[in-house]
């Protein structure tokens, strides 16, 4: 029995408490007591010795386990009708979302294409318009040409070579 006495005192720091309220891992008190009711840990009232009872809820107090297994089962039945209507939902939107990703990129390659044409339809308009620009300013010079050489000559010859000359055309 002394030997069993000098033991306790050992384990708790050197301490005289008795055995049952020692502490033998040396952890620091926080005050507070812990406890598991109903499956989990919560927090036991200060100077607590007896856990804590919860109350049952009314609607499952006079209920055998088969009953609310049955009533469970129903919510779990629901939730999965709900659940599976949303999953076909889902599935058909994203179906959607597919088949119009696939128009979107062939709208994509079609614009490509027609912006690549119209870019060449443009390179070649202002290689025409330039050439436009240049032939209208070589019959400017060309009419300038000739209506100096009539002024100058004044006479039937000049006119002769025009009307030739445009007769050929």
């Amino acid at each position: 029995m002394a030997k069993n006495n000098k033991q306790q005192q050992q384990i708790g720091n050197n301490t005289t408490k008795p055995a049952s309220s020692q502490n033998p891992f040396n952890i620091p008190s926080t005050g507070t007591n812990w406890n598991f009711n109903s499956g989990g840990l919560t927090q036991a009232p200060p100077n607590s010795t007896q856990p804590q009872t919860t109350q049952i809820p009314a609607d499952i107090q006079d209920r055998t386990l088969k009953d609310l297994a049955d009533i469970w089962q129903d919510e779990l039945d629901i939730l999965k009708k709900k659940y599976d209507r949303q999953a076909e939902a889902v599935y058909r939107m994203d179906a959607l979302i597919r088949k119009n990703q696939d128009k979107v990129k062939n709208l994509m390659r079609n614009y490509i294409s027609q912006k690549n044409s119209q870019d060449y339809v443009k390179t070649k308009s202002s290689e025409i318009l330039e050439g436009q620009k240049e032939l209208f300013k070589q019959l400017e010079d060309l009419e300038t040409k000739v209506d100096k050489e009539i002024e100058d000559n004044k006479g039937d010859q000049v006119q002769s070579r025009l009307e030739m000359f445009f007769s050929k055309l």
